[in-house]
Parts: C-alpha cells; sequence; structure tokens
C-alpha cells in the first residue's frame, strides 16, 4: 500500500469529521439563539391595532350575528340559532375573536367582557378575569338546570 494514499484518506475524513463538526454547530447556535422577549400567544391583537369601527366591521359581517350593543366596555351579541345550537368549541372561538378585538380596541383593557345572548338569554361569555363560560355554566348562574 502506498503510504501517500493513506496519509490522504486520514486526512480527508478528519476534514469531513470538522466540516460537519462546524456545520453542526453553527445549525444548533441558530437553532438555540434567538429573541429573550415576551411572546404573545398567537392570533392576539397587539392594543390599540384595532378600533371599534373594526369591531363593528367584524360583527356586522358574521352570519352567526343578529345584532349587537357596545356599551361601554360590555358587548353584548344577539346570536342566531346557528350560534346558539354550535358546539361549544366554534362558540369559544367565536367569543375569543370578538373579545380579543374589543380588548385591542379598548388599549389593552382587561375590563372588557363580551356576552352572547339567544332570546334574552346568555349562551355564552367571555371576560378577561374568567375566560370563556360555556354555555352550562352561563345557564346554571341564570338559575336554570344545566344539562
Amino acid at each position: 500500500m502506498n503510504r501517500g494514499t493513506l496519509s490522504f484518506g486520514i486526512k480527508h475524513h478528519f476534514q469531513v469529521i470538522l466540516f460537519a463538526s462546524i456545520i453542526m454547530a453553527a445549525l444548533g447556535l441558530a437553532g438555540c439563539g434567538g429573541d429573550s422577549g415576551t411572546i404573545k400567544p398567537s392570533g392576539t391583537y397587539e392594543a390599540g391595532s384595532k378600533t371599534e369601527k373594526d369591531l363593528q366591521d367584524l360583527l356586522t359581517a358574521d352570519a352567526r350575528v343578529e345584532n349587537f350593543d357596545l356599551s361601554g366596555d360590555k358587548l353584548t351579541v344577539n346570536v342566531k340559532p346557528t350560534f346558539a345550537d354550535a358546539p361549544i368549541g366554534l362558540q369559544q372561538r367565536a367569543l375569543w375573536n370578538w373579545y380579543n378585538t374589543l380588548q385591542a380596541a379598548r388599549n389593552g383593557s382587561k375590563k372588557v367582557s363580551v356576552e352572547a345572548t339567544f332570546e334574552g338569554k346568555t349562551v355564552a361569555s367571555w371576560t378577561g378575569g374568567e375566560g370563556f363560560k360555556p354555555p352550562a355554566q352561563a345557564k346554571k348562574e341564570g338559575g336554570e338546570k344545566a344539562d
């Protein structure tokens, strides 16, 4: 065996291992680095990024909404039967969107609340302190028997 061939092979293997190590270290540093600032929840609007008009446009375009009333920090949305009969997850998503838009329009106030009503009864609600209250909880508070 030629001595030059053997030394080239070892040298070549060393270079390949060194190159792979450098690439792995660079990818590791890039993956672990980054901003250490606070991360906002997905889908949350920045305070002040929405206006009352944005909220009104959103509710007017929503087919589940019969009408609505915005009094101060409280939004009451009279919903159609399709909303009242919808699964809780769909109701929660709608209320979160309305609450989030109202909160952004009120410069991030935690005092805002959204209440969905159907035929004068609360179907579901969302407040800053308690989050989403599904229909069963809303019925119990209204004095009716929950399902």
